[in-house]
């Protein structure tokens, strides 16, 4: 049986109060067989409103109390719940503290008035929860709420703020995805497919393409990581699986397998109640002979009780492709599409910016170049938005790529070096004078070279790079 430390629900669930109310929503909703609750928590004297079940109307109450029971809140709760709500027939009141019921006087007189209400009074407290979560169709709550694992930790350390503002945001492009018949417009559609298809997936593009951005996007959806507490919970409790994100290019210095074992140590990730689904990014980011043990590695994987999907991502074009097609179904490969017409005015509709849409339709007669340049610039964008918050790696990187001169690296260093000062200036901050100085000399690098190549006005490129 597993004990419930109530001071560590405190220590992992800053907001324990709300955390508290949301458990109790889910042991209510799941005893009352309904997940069509509304999670407002403002009803008159009960957190929702009430839900038929087996012919009666029940209804619950909430209440965190530190560090002693406050019956006077609770006969509030009742009495209004009672006036409120004359078809109620059951109220269940959910506390956390140890108290003596058959002590207080307060407490018999609510179920006497109760009563002659044809109210029946449920008092649920800690022993309630530590048989509930005790129980084999609630240890994921256990798990979550009280830190059997730090599942939650996981999650927010992959999708930080700033990645998941940016995925989020108008800033980041749907791609389109195709596999066989099928084309897929946006990554909801995506995960719902890739979830229903064979054990072992691929998503393959060509280099630029967005294949490590949209991993990062399908792990946001499968962890909930853009939703609010209570949805995070429902979402994770209702899919009963948990991903893991792994960056293949680290198998180059420590075997997959490996990286997986620590991964779970170092969050304490338990998946006795989960399934897993593994997101592997850049099987070409690693040599031929690390390719074929991670790709022999996966075969065993795939294979194990507790793993329900496995989503690779390659280059199109990489030769570590050969290791796949004995273990991947040839309907299980998913081709990043190249970015169409369509998708740029959706990009721009999106941001509302009704001008560049007009001056894209005259660009595209007058001169279908630069037209198709801003397809190569969009494309990038999917790929270069997440920042580097090591100070040291972020100037050794940004000195490679203007010390390399490659235009469309560079593209890509500006928009991301933006879309950092946008969120920064949010916060009333701005950029580090060092990048700040590594900008400029980025944006002078694109603006001359772009100019003449194009043969357009200088001040007109980096409009252009940041597409607004």
């Amino acid at each position: 049986m597993i004990e419930l430390d109530w001071a560590k629900f405190e220590i992992l669930n800053k907001k324990y109060a709300n955390a508290f109310e949301t458990l109790c929503l889910h042991l209510f909703s799941r005893y009352v067989h309904t997940e069509c609750i509304g999670a407002d928590f403002n009803q008159a004297g009960l957190e929702t409103e009430p839900v038929k079940y087996k012919g009666k109307f029940y209804g619950f109450q909430s209440k965190y109390f530190s560090p002693s029971m406050d019956y006077k809140q609770i006969e509030h709760s009742v009495q209004l719940a009672l006036t409120s709500y004359p078809d109620l027939d059951v109220i269940k009141i959910f506390y956390n503290c140890n108290a003596r019921l058959s002590a207080s006087s307060t407490k018999q007189e609510l179920d006497k008035k109760a009563k002659n209400r044809g109210v029946k009074l449920e008092w649920l407290g800690r022993s309630y929860f530590e048989v509930a979560l005790n129980k084999k169709e609630n240890l994921d709550l256990c798990q979550l709420f009280f830190g059997a694992g730090r599942e939650l930790e996981y999650f927010a350390d992959i999708i930080d703020n700033e990645k998941r503002a940016f995925l989020t945001s108008t800033n980041y492009l749907e791609l389109n995805v195709a596999c066989a018949e099928k084309r897929l417009n946006n990554s909801e559609q995506l995960v719902e497919e890739l979830l229903e298809n064979s054990e072992i997936s691929v998503i393959r593009g060509l280099p630029g393409t967005g294949k490590s951005v949209l991993l990062d996007k399908i792990f946001m959806i499968l962890s909930g990581s853009n939703l609010k507490f209570y949805d995070q919970i429902a979402a994770i409790s209702k899919n009963k699986s948990i991903p893991i994100l792994i960056k293949l290019k680290y198998c180059s210095a420590c075997p997959l397998e490996q990286l997986i074992i620590t991964k779970k140590t170092e969050y304490k990730l338990n998946f006795d109640n989960y399934s897993i689904i593994y997101l592997l990014d850049g099987l070409d980011e690693v040599s031929s002979e690390i390719a074929e043990q991670t790709i022999s590695y996966i075969k065993e994987l795939a294979k194990q009780k507790n793993t329900k999907k496995i989503i690779l991502s390659i280059r199109k074009m990489s030769s570590n492709n050969m290791y796949l097609h004995d273990c991947v179904n040839e309907n299980a490969f998913y081709e990043i599409q190249e970015l169409d017409e369509k998708n740029i005015v959706s990009f721009f509709e999106d941001r509302g910016e009704k001008d560049k849409i007009e001056k894209l339709k005259s660009l595209k007669i007058t001169n279908k170049k630069l037209f198709d340049e801003i397809k190569d610039i969009l494309a990038q964008k999917t790929d270069n938005e997440i920042w580097i918050d090591n100070k040291a790696e972020r100037c050794e990187k940004i000195k490679e790529i203007i010390s390399g001169g490659d235009c469309m690296k560079l593209v890509e260093l500006i928009r991301r070096m933006h879309f950092h000062s946008k969120l920064q200036l949010k916060k009333g901050r701005r950029l580090h004078i060092t990048d700040e100085r590594f900008l400029k000399e980025a944006e002078k690098m694109v603006c001359d070279e772009v100019s003449v190549v194009l043969h357009i006005d200088r001040n007109d490129v980096l409009p252009l790079v940041l597409a607004g």
